[in-house]
C-alpha cells in the first residue's frame, strides 16, 4: 500500500452560466456561513448571490469564462507527483454542489460522495492519507 496526497478545494465555475450555482452552493455551506439556522443561512446566501453574480460573472470573464482552479490544482497535482515519483499517489477533489446532509465532490470524471471534507472513498487502498 501506498500513501497518498489528497488536494481538496471548493472547485468554481466551468463557465459564466455556472457562476450562480457556484456562488449560492458556496454560500449555503455552514462552513462559510456559520449561523445555527439553516433557514437565515439560506437567506442570507440568496442574498449574497444575488448581489455578487453580475459582478462575478464580469472578474470570470476576465479569467477566461471559468475558474482557472481546475488548471492550477492539476499542475500542483503533477509538480507533486513528480517530486514524490512513484513513493506517493497525488491526486484532488473538487467540491460542486452541496445537498442536506452530504457533499459532492468531483474527482475528474467519478463522483464521490463525501460527508464533509473527508473523502470516503479511495480509488486504492492506502496506508497513510494526507488530505491538504
Amino acid at each position: 500500500m501506498k500513501e497518498a496526497i489528497v488536494l481538496l478545494n471548493m472547485g468554481g465555475p466551468n463557465n459564466l452560466n455556472e457562476v450562480e450555482l457556484f456562488l449560492e452552493n458556496m454560500f449555503n455551506d455552514p462552513n462559510i456561513l456559520t449561523m445555527n439556522s439553516t433557514l437565515l443561512r439560506k437567506f442570507i446566501a440568496r442574498m449574497i448571490t444575488f448581489m455578487r453574480t453580475e459582478a462575478s460573472q464580469e472578474i470570470y470573464s476576465q479569467l477566461g469564462g471559468k475558474s482557472p482552479i481546475v488548471g492550477h490544482t492539476e499542475k500542483l497535482v503533477a509538480a507533486l507527483q513528480k517530486r514524490f515519483n512513484d513513493e506517493m499517489v497525488v491526486d484532488f477533489v473538487m467540491r460542486l454542489e452541496m445537498h442536506q446532509n452530504h457533499t459532492r465532490y468531483y474527482h475528474k470524471y467519478l463522483f464521490l460522495h463525501c460527508t464533509g471534507y473527508n473523502p470516503m472513498l479511495m480509488l486504492q487502498p492506502v496506508k497513510r492519507l494526507l488530505v491538504i
